[in-house]
């Protein structure tokens, strides 16, 4: 039996299981860190966890939490995890 591994959401800091989490990696496109969701979880590199709710995103961008989370340097791009926020928002039941 697999054991629950246990992560914190670089925006509320709230522990869950990584299954209720995601994870962000960032990838330098053009000089430009962009954040890209691993799904998978299997993406190499440094990787921050946080929760798919939009009050957790926000906290975590306006706190600069990705950028000291995955060690960046410079702007960072968070509109994959906007995209990915508003798409659980439409499809969550109301």
């Amino acid at each position: 039996m697999a054991s629950t591994v246990w992560r914190m959401c670089v925006g509320c800091r709230g522990r869950d299981p990584n299954t209720a989490l995601v994870r962000v990696v960032a990838k330098t496109v053009t000089g430009t860190n962009v954040l890209v969701v691993d799904g998978a979880a299997r993406l190499e590199g440094r990787g921050a966890w946080v929760h798919p709710r939009p009050q957790c995103l926000r906290q975590a961008v306006s706190r600069r939490a990705f950028v000291r989370a995955l060690r960046l340097t410079g702007a960072v791009d968070a509109s994959a995890l906007d995209q990915l926020v508003e798409g659980q928002a439409a499809g969550s039941p109301g």
